[in-house]
């Protein structure tokens, strides 16, 4: 990843499960890491459901600091972690795949080449679910965590 978004972050302040920063426009976000029940019994790396919840309305247009500070909490999370992130679009306003293009493009841009990237798609009520499973490509247990992404797919992320 680039490191250029180590430097222009919005302040962090922990909480339970992750962070919660205020941008500019005074909108507030949680970036939180929930770990996913056991997927396979032999699955040592453990995974979290990565989520970005924003409390506040919406103000403005493109935020830079915005992309910067979730790039560099999910940055410190790989420094400090082998385990693995699920990412899953929220569908609750069908803008997943508007979402998942985004995530994409940040991936696609700020990957130095130190993270993998699974992509998967399962549908629920008519709606695609687009899913991201990411994880240190230096990770043992690499051909494992293909298996139980796929088998969460499968079963439509219910364990």
């Amino acid at each position: 990843m680039r490191l250029s978004y180590l430097q222009n972050h919005y302040d962090l302040e922990e909480v339970k499960d992750g962070y919660r920063f205020l941008t500019d426009n005074n909108v507030e976000y949680y970036l939180t890491f929930i770990e996913y029940p056991v997927v396979g019994e032999f699955l040592a790396t453990k995974i979290y459901m990565f989520n970005i919840d924003r409390t506040s309305p919406k103000v403005g247009q493109k935020d830079v600091r915005l992309v910067n500070t979730i790039l560099y909490v999910l940055h410190h999370f790989f420094e400090k972690n082998d385990d693995a992130i699920i990412t899953i679009s929220d569908i609750s306003d069908n803008r997943q795949a508007a979402r998942k293009r985004l995530f994409d493009s940040w991936f696609n841009t700020y990957n130095d080449g130190r993270l993998e990237k699974l992509d998967g798609k399962f549908v629920i009520e008519d709606s695609p679910v687009f899913v991201s499973l990411l994880y240190s490509a230096e990770n043992f247990n690499h051909r494992n965590l293909v298996k139980a992404f796929q088998t969460l797919i499968d079963n439509n992320f219910y364990c």
